[in-house]
């Protein structure tokens, strides 16, 4: 069990220049866990600010190098939606490192809990609806570029998202109810695609979990975006997927001038291209 009355010291330690020092300070504060914070909250942290900022420097450097060594943990997971639900809880298990492990998770049970519970039956449509327009999950019309927005904890805990982020919510709750929703790479506005009584759809989570017929999508318009071709007929898999949410991040950060995390996300996007063959594209 951790020490409190040595955080004082370890705090000191962070100004030690040596690696190695830094890296035994920062697993000893990694042992309190959760009770590092308000262990910290304790101490007159007023001669410490300098070590602070050290420490969350020096985190953020740890948790960026601990992906990226993890990252390629899902490669050769055998089932898809076990893929994409770690790829994705991976990158937002970085982006919210308060989140402890298995969070992402436990919010996907509590959504097919839930649904489950409204009695309705268990078919595609119906999810669809319960999500998108019951349980508040929706597009983000402001802000759209916010990182978070690609962030499946942050989406399902607070709503808005973009296409993908919410199109993956929908598959991920959908394969733990025994529902086949798949991706579609639809350029600009990515979709889900179902089958619902024997005729296919495709599902725009990012208005309201419209569903589309597919046999009539050529005379339809998503917002700005007219026909997709052959992105309609065509399953997203999961490198793609977790390719367009690195992308989008990336997108972000760029905007948002966050060199750092740009570059991170590209990162990551060039070790899933360099590990899947064309047929994963």
């Amino acid at each position: 069990m951790p020490d409190p009355l040595q955080l004082p010291h370890l705090l000191h330690l962070l100004e030690d220049d040596s690696p190695m020092v830094q890296d035994a300070v920062l697993r000893e504060l990694a042992s309190f866990g959760d009770r590092l914070e308000p262990e910290l909250s304790k101490i007159d942290l007023s001669p410490y600010a300098g070590q602070l900022d050290r420490l969350q420097e020096l985190q953020r450097r740890q948790r960026m190098a601990r992906l990226l060594d993890e990252w390629s943990d899902w490669f050769d997971l055998e089932d898809a939606c076990d893929r994409l639900e770690t790829a994705l809880g991976m990158v937002a298990g970085y982006m919210d490192p308060t989140m402890r492990e298995g969070r992402l998770a436990e919010l996907l049970d509590g959504l097919a809990r839930d649904f489950k519970a409204t009695g309705a039956p268990q078919d595609a449509y119906r999810l669809a609806r319960y999500l998108f327009r019951e349980r508040g999950l929706s597009g983000a019309t402001e802000d759209y570029y916010n990182p978070q927005h690609s962030n499946l904890i942050h989406v399902i805990e607070n709503g808005p998202g973009i296409p993908i982020s919410l199109a993956c919510v929908y598959m991920l709750v959908g394969n733990r109810l025994g529902l086949r929703i798949e991706g579609c790479n639809f350029p600009g506005h990515f979709l889900a695609r179902t089958v619902v009584y024997n005729e296919a759809f495709l599902v725009d989570c990012f208005n309201g979990g419209k569903m589309i017929p597919a046999r009539s999508f050529s005379h339809a318009r998503l917002g700005h975006v007219a026909t997709g071709g052959a992105a309609i007929e065509m399953t997203a898999s999961v490198p793609i997927i977790v390719a367009r949410v690195l992308g989008n991040l990336a997108n972000s950060y760029g905007i948002l001038g966050d060199k750092r995390h740009r570059d991170l996300m590209n990162a990551l996007l060039a070790r899933l291209r360099a590990a899947f063959d064309d047929e994963e594209w």
